[in-house]
């Protein structure tokens, strides 16, 4: 039931991807790329804070060639759901669709590594409107932090790569 369940989640963002992709804005480029450049990635962790009205929560998920891992209730676990390289892309392509108005905000460091800082507006399917910011590393065009803004809640997500990230569970 879980794989249907993806087919559909899937197919829909496709179908989005195509009803949108007439709204992709070219100023938004470095942030597309540096988030199809995520998807690629062979190794990397994704540290999160999100708060609502409702209060906080933090998460943190770790993908590699062998599996995806996340970490709940302080312990680690490995997701039984496989997501492919396949779905990741077809994520990325409706994901550039979403985003608009982009502009670049400066430059600054996160975790000791030199980024450039964009901003942007972002709607996810019947979402509300989203202000993010990205932070892209200078070195290797990849997403280094990621801040997102809106009437449903805040998010902080913190991301690091490498073959030095190791995978909590076997």
């Amino acid at each position: 039931m879980r794989a249907w369940v993806k087919a559909i989640v899937i197919a829909g963002m496709e179908a989005g991807a195509r009803q949108n992709a007439d709204a992709a804005d070219v100023s938004c480029a470095p942030a597309i790329e540096a988030i199809t450049a995520q998807s690629k990635a062979a190794r990397y962790s994704v540290r999160s804070v999100v708060t609502t009205q409702t209060g906080a929560a933090t998460a943190e998920t770790m993908f590699a060639p062998e599996g995806m891992y996340i970490k709940l209730e302080g312990k680690w676990t490995r997701n039984p759901i496989r997501i492919t390289a396949d779905d990741r892309a077809k994520e990325v392509a409706f994901a550039a669709t979403t985003i608009s108005e982009c502009k670049a905000l400066g430059q600054e460091s996160v975790a000791g590594a030199p980024t450039l800082v964009y901003g942007y507006k972002q709607r996810l399917a019947d979402g509300p409107l989203s202000e993010n910011k990205l932070w892209i590393g200078t070195s290797d065009g990849l997403p280094r932090k990621f801040e997102s803004r809106s009437s449903a809640g805040n998010a902080i997500i913190l991301l690091r790569y490498g073959a030095d990230l190791n995978m909590p569970v076997k």
